[in-house]
């Protein structure tokens, strides 16, 4: 079975609950679509389609548009690979705590 499908869209033209609830409904409405995340403040969708439906950047943005905003397909992506990216994140975060650890400790001898 194939992993399942993101795809992220930039929406404007929302700028309050309401118009994000508004996108959430028209965007869950599409066939195919398994969940709908929305980030109001950053003007962003996310959609992750159910296993083995192919992705339809084509069809949210008509969902979209019907629903009075206008939207620009971002990204479509294997969910495999966005828990990569996820991976590296949490990678940069400990390497860093590392860092920050022998600096402060570095710090704090020369001091002392």
């Amino acid at each position: 079975m194939s992993e399942p499908f993101v795809t992220e869209l930039a929406v404007s033209g929302m700028t309050c609950a309401h118009c994000a609830r508004r996108v959430n409904d028209a965007l869950s409405g599409v066939a195919g679509v398994a969940s709908v995340s929305i980030a109001l403040e950053d003007s962003r969708a996310r959609v992750q389609w159910k296993p083995g439906q192919a992705a339809a950047p084509a069809n949210l943005i008509g969902a979209v548009q019907a629903a009075g905003y206008e939207a620009k397909a971002l990204s479509d992506t294997p969910k495999t690979q966005n828990a990569k990216r996820i991976g590296g994140w949490g990678f940069n975060v400990a390497l860093g705590a590392c860092c920050h650890r022998a600096a402060a400790g570095w710090t704090v001898d020369f001091w002392t």
